[in-house]
């Protein structure tokens, strides 16, 4: 009997230590309850949880990046939503930009405070970039969110260059004038005016607008024409390009100089600013001119020949006619059968000698009147087909001298290299149609330059001699 006693009280403290174990687990917190008085389990506190996203979610400290934005213009507007993810309402107190480039982000706080449980309200953000490169500011976003009570976004993005952009380029015949640089006006003489016809090109891919043109000196200086107020980019219909033009006309002798200035719409050259400048005399310097050479006989079939000879300063403004033949001077010369004298000046103020039937040999001597110190002299030929159809069916050669200088002439005179041709051949010759280009309001076919250009013509030319002038004062 004392052995089943033994096991029976075993078995009894063994119940009871059991009984005693699952009375401590059920009172203590966390445990499950049964739903007895005083036996459940504490719920959690009620509270608010801020979010916030822009299309995915962005933890505090996170980066938003606005990627890239061409300059004065404006990205889409981002818009963020706040989300409070808790049950009790989420105040926000504040949004804010701060940081160095805050300036270049534009916050619209639209946002409805206080966000209720579950929950949410928006704001947006917009990248407003005024120069090129990297970009960055704060978006800082108070709350009385327990632990994320200033909520902070870095923002992002990259300024850049348009690649739609106006370019304005100016010139003076055939050179180009950087922004500052400067004109020299020919020298002219009391009682004769000179007048300059400037060209701005748009070069770029955007429309050009010119505001305004102001000279800085008006009595010796004269606008006398104006530039169209909008310059279009279309290269390809060649109507990239306005003119104006500026009369020197001093009461008296003397060094004038003065500015244009061309307001416009480049990103980096408003205003344009050309310095001119222009000297006076009371009386010119006569020198005379004298052009001459020995012509090979011409292949059969070929018309007469037709020659112009004029001079430019040494920024390629025309400054006189020295030879053009009467053949040349009556025709009219329209479309493209024009000659590159023909866009380099017009009307003709030159007496004339008879060219028109020209074939061996030309020795003309002409009066240099108002010429500039230093000049070139160019020479056009043009063997053509058809003696009534100029310019059309052969190429046209065209020469220039180095530059003369009157204060040293060269006694031994000056020879005139080809420089290019132009031609629109159209049977079958290595020269081909050439493409047509627009100058001085003129349609031409290009003049083609270079010494891989010039090897094609050998066999069209035909001079004898070397084609030079002479300078002398009289």
């Amino acid at each position: 009997m004392s052995k089943n006693k033994a096991y029976l009280l075993k078995i009894s403290f063994l119940f009871l230590l059991m009984f005693m174990i699952l009375s401590i687990s059920c009172s203590t917190p966390g445990g499950s309850s049964n739903g007895g008085s005083g036996g459940g389990t504490t719920p959690p506190a009620s509270t608010n949880e801020i979010n916030v996203k822009a299309g995915t979610d962005i933890a505090s400290g996170g980066i938003y990046d606005f990627g890239s934005t061409t300059t004065g213009t404006s990205s889409s507007a981002v818009t963020f939503t706040i989300e409070n993810t808790g049950t009790v309402d989420l105040t926000i107190t504040s949004i804010a930009l701060t940081g160095t480039d805050a300036d270049q982000f534009f916050l619209n706080d639209t946002t409805i405070s206080p966000v209720a449980g579950s929950g949410s309200t928006t704001f947006t953000v917009t990248f407003l970039p005024t120069s090129v490169g990297s970009k960055s500011a704060k978006l800082t976003i108070v709350n009385d969110d327990a632990d994320e009570g200033s909520y902070e976004i870095n923002l992002i993005g990259t300024g850049t260059t348009s690649s739609v952009v106006s370019e304005i380029a100016v010139f003076a015949g055939r050179k180009e004038y950087n922004n500052n640089g400067t004109y020299n006006f020919c020298p002219q003489i009391q009682g004769t005016p000179v007048t300059t016809k400037f060209t701005i090109k748009n070069i770029g891919t955007a429309d050009l607008t010119i505001s305004n043109i102001v000279l800085s000196d008006t009595v010796n200086f004269q606008l006398i024409s104006n530039p169209p107020p909008i310059i279009s980019w279309d290269n390809i219909n060649d109507t990239n390009e306005g003119t104006f033009s500026v009369r020197f006309n001093p009461s008296s002798a003397g060094t004038y100089n003065a500015t244009i200035v061309m307001s416009n719409n480049d990103n980096d050259e408003n205003p344009f600013t050309l310095n001119i400048s222009g000297v006076s005399y009371n009386t010119v310097s006569d020198y005379e001119i004298n052009l001459n050479f020995i012509h090979d006989t011409l292949p059969s079939g070929s018309g007469p020949i037709v020659y112009a000879c004029w001079i430019e300063d040494e920024n390629g403004n025309f400054i006189q006619n020295i030879y053009v033949c009467n053949k040349l001077k009556g025709n009219t010369l329209t479309g493209i059968a024009i000659p590159k004298w023909k866009t380099t000046t017009y009307p003709l103020d030159v007496d004339t000698v008879s060219g028109a039937t020209v074939t061996n040999n030309l020795d003309y001597t002409a009066d240099l009147k108002d010429v500039s110190k230093k000049f070139r002299v160019y020479f056009e030929v043009d063997h053509s087909k058809n003696g009534n159809i100029y310019f059309i069916d052969r190429p046209s050669f065209i020469y220039q001298s180095d530059l003369i200088d009157v204060g040293s002439l060269n006694t031994g005179g000056y020879v005139l290299n080809i420089i290019g041709w132009m031609s629109n051949d159209t049977t079958g010759s290595p020269y081909g149609q050439q493409p047509k280009v627009t100058i001085a309001g003129f349609e031409r076919y290009k003049l083609m330059e270079g010494s891989a250009n010039l090897a094609y013509i050998q066999d069209y030319l035909y001079m004898k001699n070397t084609l030079k002038v002479t300078v002398t004062r009289k």
